[in-house]
């Protein structure tokens, strides 16, 4: 891979985690003309979305966005670029974002600014829909307010089945958990979270559906470490059975490759 490629992946990863660090879209509006909520549920995303209108144009955009790094900068961009825009300009730029998703060529003099930044996520498509959640639910939004009706907001009520762990559904055993973990790559060295001796604990909770993980990163300051987890999260919460999961990152003992990586891991980084 040549330099500039390298610095371009960096300044993407810098865009995003700025949002996801410090999302836009957060201040409450004095009136919503649309307002939407949407989930995730195969990793918790969850966002709801606040549109006030102006004119026939976008006036302000509130995007509370809650869940992994991806979805919670799409959520902060998105609240950035529809300022402005009118309803059919909005909802063209929710398609030009699907297609770049989905890695397909944008319309013509569409501009998706810092959404740019998010194109490498078409490489995991399980990713996708935590990308698309803010944009989908705006679109569910904008149908809904074009035929006059009340967009359907999802909720959970107490009692209610959970179509993820429905009561008496048996939970995951630790082999099936670490399974799912395998599915997770640390990008940077293309190998997965449970063969490289990241994965230092798993806990389960049955009467609260919850499933603890203990994690490390290759180093402190892998910059990934918050994607990592989220990811580890949605991998978690795929399982039958489980509703929360909960993963935390540890530094003791420090990640060691020699005596916590797998064999084939070790031929591949060469620590023999």
């Amino acid at each position: 891979m040549d330099r500039p490629e390298v610095d371009l992946d960096d300044l993407y990863r810098d865009v995003v985690m700025d949002h996801y660090r410090s999302p836009r879209g957060r201040q409450e509006l004095d009136r919503a003309d649309l307002s939407n909520s949407g989930q995730n549920p195969l990793c918790g995303d969850e966002v709801h979305l606040d549109v006030k209108l102006d004119g026939g144009k976008v006036a302000k955009v509130r995007a509370d966005s809650h869940g992994c790094a991806i979805s919670v900068a799409s959520g902060s961009m998105m609240a950035e670029l529809l300022e402005g825009r009118t309803e059919t300009e909005a909802r063209q730029l929710a398609e030009a974002f699907r297609l770049m998703m989905h890695g397909q060529p944008l319309p013509p003099n569409i501009d998706l600014g810092d959404l740019k930044a998010l194109e490498g996520v078409k490489k995991f498509p399980v990713r996708i829909k935590c990308a698309l959640l803010p944009w989908t639910t705006l679109t569910d939004a904008l149908d809904a307010h074009e035929h006059g009706q009340a967009p359907a907001v999802p909720t959970t009520t107490e009692g209610s089945a959970d179509p993820i762990a429905p009561p008496g559904e048996p939970m995951p055993t630790k082999e099936q958990v670490m399974d799912a973990l395998r599915a997770v790559e640390d990008p940077e060295i293309a190998l997965n979270i449970v063969d490289l001796g990241l994965i230092y604990g798993i806990e389960f909770d049955e009467s609260e559906r919850l499933v603890k993980v203990k994690m490390t990163l290759t180093t402190p300051y892998c910059p990934y470490g918050p994607e990592l987890v989220a990811q580890a999260k949605g991998a978690i919460t795929s399982l039958d059975g489980v509703k929360f999961a909960d993963v935390q990152l540890v530094w003791e003992p420090l990640w060691d490759p020699k005596t916590m990586a797998a064999d084939h891991v070790k031929d591949r980084l060469g620590l023999w």
